[in-house]
């Protein structure tokens, strides 16, 4: 987006973030199932998660058939509807926000800051599992404390990233404290 005038000679605004799956689809059932349920269940395997800009002209052209079939949203009464969407301004303070926590990140690094402070879901979730450090580092979680993750409803998490509630002293780790 910053840089998107110098590539498109205009303007551009965000219409989202889709993760999409780089796997095949393996199917597994008890039995033989219907080629219908074969497509159904790689639909659904299919379905991408992130976060799509509340427009409808920008969601019609994102995705051609009258049911969502890729994209994380749902039609209720002829309009999308979903935990998925966000305005332009949500969006916007998004942007902010992952800006403002890089910068913050960047700056403990160079004042030397390397703790260990790993995020804990629980014994099968938690990031020591994928850590290419975790030998070295020899966090045990007994004498250093695991930060627990926290899962924000959509509400909840827009208003905690707004400014105006940021003067207030809102907080968006990603953590209980």
């Amino acid at each position: 987006q910053k840089n998107g005038e110098s590539v498109y000679g205009r303007a551009v605004e965000p219409a989202g973030v889709l993760y999409v799956p780089a796997r095949d689809v393996i199917i597994s059932a008890d039995s033989r199932p219907s080629d219908e349920d074969i497509e159904k269940k790689k639909a659904s395997a299919l379905r991408r998660s992130g976060l799509l800009l509340k427009n409808e002209d920008v969601l019609r052209a994102m995705e051609h058939s009258p049911a969502p079939r890729y994209l994380p949203v749902s039609i209720k009464k002829g309009t999308y509807a979903g935990d998925y969407l966000a305005t332009a301004e949500q969006l916007g303070h998004l942007s902010a926000f992952v800006d403002e926590t890089l910068k913050g990140m960047a700056k403990e690094l160079r004042a030397g800051s390397i703790s260990a402070d790993p995020l804990y879901k629980s014994e099968r979730d938690n990031t020591c599992l994928y850590c290419d450090y975790f030998s070295a580092c020899r966090f045990d979680g007994k004498t250093e404390q695991w930060r627990r993750r926290k899962t924000l409803k959509a509400p909840e998490f827009w208003n905690k990233i707004d400014p105006e509630n940021k003067k207030e002293g809102g907080d968006v780790r990603a953590a209980d404290d």
